[in-house]
């Protein structure tokens, strides 16, 4: 009796799971293409890349960093994002929004979200060596106003190039050394850091937020332009 009662409903709620695995599914991949984007832009110029790995993101955490690169006047720590539509956010508002039509989406400020992953970088190589963040969005996005530290693929192409065949300085070359050996490439080191955003996401949703989430603000040195 149960089981023919609850026969209407299984067929709408397997296509809805099918719905979000897939809308979750495309998601990652537009992401993925965004930073592949990025990675091939750098090497490109001839530049070191690393793309896509995990850090202590020196609070007793980890974090993901999409990119970092070596450059002649510091280290880059670089966040993609692959969107499109109108983008509306400043650099000290903790959340953007995206418009598609009359579609309204907010995700978070990838400047204060990258000003993370150049504090975990700074704690790793120390202050002798500049590291500089930058956000860039691929894809066809557009911006009421673009905030300083946020720039797209064609001006990311255009610094690099400037730079090109520059000598990097040996305090350079050693800290791009010590950040690789602090680098977290093992697969146990994702599924924490996947539980450390689910647990803060969790931590959000009852209106509590851990300590080490709090977002912080953006300094001009964090996200000076390339």
């Amino acid at each position: 009796m149960i089981v023919t009662l609850l026969k209407p409903l299984i067929l709408p709620v397997l296509l809805l799971i099918a719905a979000s695995v897939f809308a979750a599914w495309m998601k990652a991949t537009k992401g993925r293409r965004g930073e592949r984007a990025v990675h091939n832009s750098v090497i490109a110029v001839g530049a070191e890349c690393i793309t896509d790995f995990i850090i202590p993101d020196g609070r007793g955490g980890l974090t993901q960093v999409d990119h970092v690169v070596k450059l002649p006047i510091g280290i880059a720590v670089i966040e993609t994002k692959n969107f499109s539509g109108k983008i509306y956010g400043s650099a000290q508002e903790r959340m953007w929004t995206q418009a598609i039509g009359i579609q309204r989406n907010k995700f978070q400020n990838p400047l204060r979200q990258n000003h993370l992953h150049v504090q975990a970088i700074k704690a790793i190589i120390g202050e002798n060596v500049e590291v500089i963040g930058q956000v860039i969005f691929v894809g066809d996005a557009k911006f009421r106003e673009m905030p300083e530290g946020v720039s797209g693929l064609s001006e990311l192409k255009r610094h690099l190039r400037m730079v090109k065949g520059m000598p990097v300085p040996a305090e350079i070359e050693q800290a791009w050394i010590k950040l690789q050996a602090a680098l977290r490439l093992d697969d146990g080191a994702r599924e924490i850091h996947l539980a450390q955003v689910q647990a803060i996401k969790q931590s959000k949703a009852i209106g509590r937020r851990p300590a080490a989430a709090t977002a912080p603000t953006v300094s001009d040195n964090d996200c000076r332009e390339l």
